[in-house]
């Protein structure tokens, strides 16, 4: 049966957000930005290499939705993980018994979520896109990769893909969603600290040679770490992995470098730093994500 209400809800309107959003519209989804501060803006613009689009959006603060009648059938959810389980219990008298939860963001946040969703039907994202900000509701499609969507709950994937965006992004099933969750944790552990580090984009990684050198240790300090928690082959391959990301968005600015450019708190508390409790506690050496955690935290003491 179809759903009553297809309207897509977006709690975290960043780069990603954005992106999703953008291309939502150009499927003619009725979309929703969640938004605690007020946008001067009444639409969402995209820049691509298929030219600058923009498309009309709708906003909402939080509380406008706990004073309304309004029911949550479909929640995207992309806000900085440290925000995520408080931003979803704030909302939660507002979701549907059913309600389709997406969440796509890096760490690993998506874990807690299920002690909080009971009937809810919850669904992770793992994406290569590479986008950025460049005003509130502007964001550049920096660098085409591939979505991975998977259930974290006993509920089939099939009608959830059916609804996302059917153009402008590449979204495929996944039967090992929590796997790559951990691949995208290692790999945002390995390049989003080192471009705050460089002040650079992804690409720059790799031809700053002092930068590069850095990238192949860091890369396998985590690797020692991160198989030591959750032993698994593919962490084997996190370098070439991690190169392979940097070519495909050599362009992207990524979200801790931009959220550093603009004053926010990062992300450095739910990947490096939660990666150096985990060493603590198994008396693994862990320097080189130290010193970038310390460099992070030199650019933003609040992080």
């Amino acid at each position: 049966m179809k759903a009553v209400d297809n309207t897509w809800y977006i709690l975290g309107p960043g780069a990603i957000g954005c992106l999703w959003a953008s291309y939502w519209r150009t499927d003619n989804t009725r979309v929703v930005l969640i938004e605690h501060s007020p946008i001067d803006s009444n639409s969402v613009q995209l820049s691509s290499d298929q030219g600058c689009h923009s498309y009309p959006i709708e906003t909402v603060s939080p509380e406008q939705l706990l004073h309304s009648n309004t029911i949550i059938q479909h929640l995207f959810i992309s806000t900085k993980a440290q925000h995520t389980l408080a931003a979803l219990t704030q909302l939660q008298p507002r979701l549907a018994t059913n309600a389709e939860i997406l969440v796509v963001q890096n760490g690993l946040a998506i874990v807690e979520l299920q002690q909080l969703l009971a009937t809810q039907q919850l669904f992770a994202g793992v994406t290569t896109d590479g986008a950025y900000r460049t005003a509130p509701l502007q964001v550049t499609h920096a660098g085409r990769g591939e979505t991975l969507v998977g259930a974290m709950t006993n509920h089939a994937t099939a009608a959830v893909l059916s609804r996302l965006p059917g153009t402008g992004l590449a979204i495929a099933h996944c039967d090992t969603i929590e796997q790559r969750l951990w691949q995208k944790f290692a790999l945002n552990c390995a390049i989003n600290p080192l471009t705050v580090k460089y002040q650079c984009r992804n690409g720059q990684l790799l031809t700053q040679a002092e930068a590069r050198k850095e990238l192949s240790l860091l890369c396998r300090e985590i690797q020692s770490i991160a198989s030591a928690i959750k032993p698994a082959a593919w962490f084997e391959t996190l370098e070439a992995d991690v190169v392979k990301v940097l070519e495909l968005t050599a362009d992207n600015i990524n979200s801790m470098l931009q959220d550093v450019q603009q004053g926010r708190d990062t992300e450095i508390a739910q990947l490096n730093s939660w990666l150096v409790q985990q060493a603590k506690q198994l008396a693994i050496p862990h320097p080189l994500n130290q010193a970038i955690i310390n460099t992070v935290l030199a650019h933003h003491p609040a992080a």
